[in-house]
């Protein structure tokens, strides 16, 4: 499935539009539509900051963004979700996961695909974490249940260069605006600076931290991506490590994947054949021993009962 134009609407007026970088209300760099590093690049932290001197083409920018965002979402729903349902359930879904992020994880989905479509809809008031967005799960909420999409006008706010937004409106976009903006043909794909690459290559390896991947490779850990460790990160990519080393505490930023052969991965047996050999024989080795001596320790104890019966029968004979 995919998101509605009423759908796309409701989300630009939960989120907002910032057309610059800007720190959310726990801390996190965001930029337009609410996008932030864990929906890709590009990551908001190493953006321009301040307010654009062109507003019209800053926009358009940031529903480019959003555009390629929402499908990231939305599939993510699709994939979550097991069971038939509406327009508008699917939509309040794909909001509450741009949100949060959890429609892998929230208990909502364990209901829903059990089929308690009620017990999903009072789910949503489990994810009321900052109380600033209670007002919005309630309006995802009343939309699963419901159908009912929240009105309104698609606010634009200002930010300042130190990323923090100014609570005055720039403009108001109506749906009939918001949805012509997504209509237009997508500007050109947004150009990574060196640093953007840098990360990203860095993720590609499965790191967060520079200073964790130039330990594990032998360099200096100051943290700056330099010439030296851009050419270990380009080294390492082309071998394909996910870890330059076995003691790494670098934080994944995906699962582990396993890249053993099919066929290495379907071997049934754990211990190669060679071994499993020298196993079996070393096993009857060692029965071969444990049986001697449990023959060896049942001889002594008859031995010495029969010495103890003596004794006895001498003693008050």
């Amino acid at each position: 499935m995919k998101t509605s134009d009423d759908g796309i609407f409701a989300l630009a007026l939960h989120e907002g539009i910032v057309p610059a970088p800007y720190k959310d209300s726990v801390g996190v760099w965001t930029y337009g539509i609410g996008h932030t590093l864990g929906a890709g690049h590009p990551d908001p932290a190493k953006m321009a900051r301040g307010m654009p001197s062109n507003l019209d083409a800053a926009l358009q920018d940031v529903f480019d963004l959003f555009r390629r965002d929402v499908v990231k979402y939305e599939d993510a729903v699709n994939r979550a979700v097991k069971v038939k349902v509406t327009q508008a359930q699917f939509d309040a879904l794909v909001s509450f996961h741009y949100n949060t992020g959890a429609i892998g994880k929230a208990s909502l989905v364990k209901r829903l695909n059990a089929g308690d479509f009620a017990g999903a809809a009072a789910g949503f008031m489990a994810w009321k974490k900052p109380p600033e967005i209670i007002e919005r799960r309630k309006a995802e909420q009343a939309l699963f249940a419901t159908g009912v999409y929240p009105k309104g006008q698609a606010t634009v706010w200002g930010v300042t260069s130190g990323g923090s937004v100014v609570w005055k409106p720039v403009r108001r976009l109506s749906r009939t605006e918001v949805l012509a903006m997504l209509d237009r043909p997508v500007a050109a794909p947004h150009s990574l600076t060196q640093a953007e690459r840098d990360m990203a290559d860095l993720e590609r390896l499965g790191y967060k931290d520079v200073r964790a991947f130039q330990r594990n490779v032998g360099l200096a850990p100051d943290g700056v991506i330099g010439p030296m460790t851009r050419a270990k990160m380009h080294e390492c990519l082309s071998h394909k490590m996910t870890r330059p080393a076995a003691n790494s505490d670098a934080t994944p930023v995906s699962p582990h994947v396993n890249e053993k052969p099919k066929n290495e991965q379907e071997q049934p047996d754990v211990l190669k054949p060679a071994t499993k050999g020298r196993a079996h024989a070393m096993l009857g080795k060692l029965i071969l021993a444990l049986a001697a001596g449990m023959v060896a320790l049942a001889a002594g104890a008859r031995e010495w009962l029969g010495d103890v019966i003596d004794r006895l029968a001498n003693l008050f004979g």
